[in-house]
């Protein structure tokens, strides 16, 4: 039995290696669902004569309409892109973003429609998109993949 007083000492140590699982089709579906929401919405904006401003908006010019499109268009692909990584305030924070936004929808509901029932229409086929990817999001798969990559990142 020879020992080397110069050998390093030895130990067993393993990191708890856990791997992030495979994103669910439905968080990917969630998110098209998101996406395609903001361009349906961003077209009305744009395409001349499916929104009509109020009396109130006057006549806005489309630099207006394009910086504010841009804002809300990077800000929700911002959280789309973090709820693609699997974080799960950005999944809060897009909900209520959206959220925020629904409410918005309703309050001016029944004016707008009679303003412009197409771009109302418009808006609750959007709202319907968004919900749906909102339900996608908190429920099944998606909830227990939030879950495990939440867990993953914590140990």
């Amino acid at each position: 039995m020879s020992h080397n007083p110069f050998t390093p000492p030895t130990a067993e140590v393993a990191d708890l290696v856990t791997a992030i699982p495979p994103q669910p089709s439905s968080v990917r579906l969630a998110l098209q669902l998101v996406i395609g929401a903001l361009v349906l919405s961003a077209a009305a904006f744009v395409i001349p004569g499916i929104r009509v401003p109020t009396p109130e908006e006057g006549q806005i010019s489309l630099v207006m309409v394009i910086v504010v499109l841009a804002v809300f268009g990077a800000l929700t692909l911002f959280f789309a892109s973090r709820v693609m990584r699997g974080k799960n305030w950005a999944r809060l924070a897009l909900l209520a973003y959206l959220g925020l936004g629904w409410v918005m929808v309703g309050a001016d509901f029944n004016e707008d429609f009679v303003r412009s029932p197409l771009s109302t229409m418009i808006d609750v086929a959007c709202i319907a998109m968004e919900v749906a990817a909102m339900v996608l999001l908190f429920s099944g798969a998606s909830q227990r993949w939030f879950s495990a990559v939440g867990k993953s990142i914590r140990t």
